[in-house]
């Protein structure tokens, strides 16, 4: 019960994000609201209502307003504890680097994960999930994090992905910030 009472906050907070890194991304553009709408195929009314915090647009919207801007959705998503997790990430490359030479099974986890059938990719999945482990990376945020990691690139994507999708550091971070850019 106390997930679906935060969730209205974390949606508001996440709408929150998107308006501000939206209008700064406009900006940093060069874009008025009048272009944006028409490079996007959305409308004026759209793009006011998002920048303001109030829009929930859907996916394919903000996929159209990301390539309209040159940027991935993702990039207007980032709030200011994402922003921490890449800078504290850059800081620790070299340990991530070091954990992804040391691992035997990169060969495997490749073909897992890049493998047609489901039942492989589910143990390559779990192949992820026990990399991650072993680099101190116990959350289930952490675990689903490398294992869309290992799509990318197994080794160092697993790293980068239980890096990022750690809920243990995503608080810790939250704690230390509003998690907004604006």
């Amino acid at each position: 019960m106390t997930a679906e009472r935060n969730r209205p906050d974390v949606c508001r907070r996440a709408a929150s994000v998107l308006g501000a890194n939206l209008a700064f991304a406009r900006e940093a553009a060069d874009m008025t609201q009048e272009d944006l709408p028409e490079r996007a195929k959305t409308s004026r009314a759209t793009i006011a209502l998002i920048e303001s915090g109030g829009g929930d647009p859907r996916l394919s919207t903000l996929v159209a307003i990301a390539e309209a801007l040159s940027v991935s959705a993702y990039v207007l998503l980032l709030g200011k504890s994402d922003v921490k997790k890449f800078v504290e990430l850059v800081d620790r490359a070299g340990d991530l680097e070091d954990a992804r030479r040391k691992d035997k099974d990169l060969g495997l986890l490749h073909e897992l994960s890049s493998s047609q059938l489901m039942a492989e990719r589910r143990r390559g999945a779990r192949m992820a999930r026990d990399f991650a482990s072993n680099l101190g990376y116990v959350d289930a945020g952490a675990a689903v994090g490398a294992a869309i990691g290992a799509l990318i690139g197994p080794g160092l994507g697993i790293a980068i992905g239980a890096f990022l999708g750690s809920a243990v550091l995503a608080k810790k971070l939250r704690s230390s910030s509003d998690d907004s850019l604006g």
